[in-house]
């Protein structure tokens, strides 16, 4: 099994309004700052959440399970900021651990190493739920699983597990490695904006995908091809496989730093946060 060493802790609180109405979402659900991520998840019945994602190894950010610290974090988040002020708050701040990303495979060099068992869904890998993909990403693979039955009978088991270990490795293990990837850079970014050190990798794909933050918003050929890659339409690769779509997100990425400059710095967000003495333990 493969398992990352460490990964995000969430802090999400839910809110009702009065009349039913939710708050004017944000341009993207999912937005990046300095030292946090926030996910906007509008619902129905005049119900919302928002949730605050940081570091497991970010000590200092745990305060935010303190619903007064939590609220004076999202007051500096500008995008996200109305979504606790508007409506009434009807729960405490919850907070979820154990989002590292994590793989099983039953196929080791080439032969099964178990038979009479096949894992779908979050039992073969799971994903960062920031992402949102994981019921999709089970479905797909459920689906694989009943595809597969109609040509390989069940008694066959190990035929069964290495075609289902084949089709699991062509359609879904790509984009659980591209999301365990991000997970691992984005933790490494974070560790640098901790340390004072700005974080550096010589891997073209996260040189990319942080131009892509900057340029998603800027073109509307490049969102579409953003949301089809992140909805699973198509691949991430093939979305951009287009020579003047690449160059058109780097150049865009190049002409503003990579998504963060709306956000607090890591001093505001500490200082308010601990401005009524919340603790880090």
């Amino acid at each position: 099994m493969d398992k990352a060493e460490t990964g995000f802790l969430s802090y999400t609180r839910y809110f009702r309004s009065a009349d039913g109405t939710l708050p004017k979402p944000p341009a993207l659900l999912g937005e990046h700052y300095g030292n946090v991520l926030t996910v906007a998840v509008p619902g129905d019945s005049g119900i919302w959440a928002l949730s605050l994602g940081v570091s497991g190894r970010d000590r200092a950010l745990r305060a935010l399970r303190e619903p007064n610290a939590w609220h004076r974090a999202v007051a500096l988040l500008p995008h996200v900021a109305h979504w606790a002020e508007e409506g009434e708050p009807i729960t405490g701040v919850l907070a979820m651990s154990g989002m590292e990303s994590r793989r099983r495979r039953y196929v080791v060099a080439g032969r099964p190493v178990a038979t009479g068992v096949l894992s779908v869904g979050d039992a073969w890998a799971t994903t960062n739920p920031l992402f949102g993909l994981g019921t999709s990403m089970g479905l797909l693979h459920a689906v694989a699983l009943r595809d597969l039955l109609r040509t390989v009978a069940a008694h066959e088991a190990e035929k069964l597990a290495l075609r289902f270990d084949e089709i699991t490795q062509t359609m879904l293990a790509p984009i659980q490695e591209s999301l365990a990837a991000w997970d691992e850079h984005r933790l490494l970014e974070i560790d640098g904006t901790i340390s004072g050190t700005p974080y550096q990798t010589e891997d073209p794909r996260w040189a990319f995908r942080r131009a892509l933050d900057v340029a998603k918003l800027r073109d509307p050929e490049i969102l579409r091809a953003f949301a089809d890659a992140a909805s699973m339409l198509v691949p991430f690769e093939e979305a951009f496989a287009g020579g003047d779509l690449a160059r058109r997100v780097i150049e865009l990425g190049r002409s503003a730093p990579p998504g963060h400059e709306t956000g607090p710095t890591r001093a505001e967000l500490l200082n308010a946060i601990h401005a009524g003495g919340a603790s880090t333990a």
